[in-house]
């Protein structure tokens, strides 16, 4: 009989933690066999940082599904947009 901590399809959903974009990768670290992630920042304390679709992507390669949801408090500028426009977003993860 296999336990498991976690869902059997690899799903961790994040709830009620400030966090960087460091911070989620260094969680990742610990889980290389994470196929589905779940990050929603229902309070809005994530960093700003969070807001760099180049690191996201580098983050998300590997996932099969990933939702996040992130509260920006502050403004977000083009280059926060742009960041989300290379073909890895609008082709591939659309």
């Amino acid at each position: 009989m296999r336990s498991s901590i976690f869902p059997s399809q690899n799903t961790i959903p994040i709830l009620d933690r400030a966090m960087s974009m460091d911070d989620i990768e260094q969680f990742l670290q610990n889980f290389p066999n994470l196929t589905h992630l779940e990050i929603n920042d229902v309070f809005g304390r994530a960093d700003m940082d969070v807001a760099d679709g180049y690191r996201c992507e580098m983050l998300t390669q590997r996932l099969v599904s990933f939702d996040f949801i992130f509260h920006v408090t502050n403004y977000l500028t083009e280059q926060n947009f742009d960041s989300f426009q290379t073909p890895f977003w609008t082709e591939e993860k659309h």
